[in-house]
């Protein structure tokens, strides 16, 4: 043939400009859902006689980018929904790498995506609000003379179960 798509700079070739959209998605607990995977064609050849409600992806299509907004949407919802309820081949086809993803996002860990949350100090952060508002509780208390003993001790009873309920979500393990 003439012209034929390559990997590499090839003299008198094309590049290939295949590419995919992968959407990630989880919270701070570690929970995930299936990764959302868009790519330009409805019926790609490597999806023939393949249901797309059986890949391990959600699967989208849309060769004019204007896919944002409604995609957004459905994955929170999706989302939402479950919270209640190498050596690599020369030529990959696009039901490979649907695999290949679903694949390395069951591989990630929920122990370390909560680290990661750690590590960007938001979880710290309200773990640190809470101490404060406690603080702050406790300073109310001791300056309130007409407070009786009982009420004290109630009040700080729940202030100590709500601090441990807090350690102990920042300590769950999956």
């Amino acid at each position: 043939p003439n012209k034929t798509l390559s990997k590499g700079v090839i003299v008198g070739t094309k590049k290939s400009k295949e590419h995919v959209m992968v959407l990630l998605t989880c919270n701070a607990l570690g929970e995930k859902i299936k990764p959302t995977f868009i790519y330009r064609y409805e019926n790609p050849q490597a999806l023939k006689n393949i249901q797309k409600s059986t890949l391990p992806v959600f699967y989208y299509w849309n060769n004019k980018a204007k896919y944002r907004q409604l995609l957004c949407e459905n994955h929170i919802q999706e989302f939402d929904k479950e919270m209640e309820t190498g050596i690599l081949p020369s030529k990959l086809s696009i039901l490979d790498v649907i695999q290949m993803t679903a694949t390395a996002w069951n591989k990630i860990t929920t122990n370390t995506i909560k680290n990661c949350w750690i590590k960007t100090g938001i979880l710290l952060l309200l773990y640190d609000n809470t101490k404060i508002i406690l603080s702050e509780l406790e300073e109310k208390i001791e300056a309130d003379e007409n407070t009786s003993e009982e009420i004290i001790e109630i009040t700080n009873k729940e202030a100590i179960e709500y601090l441990e309920k807090l350690q102990k979500y920042l300590n769950q393990e999956n």
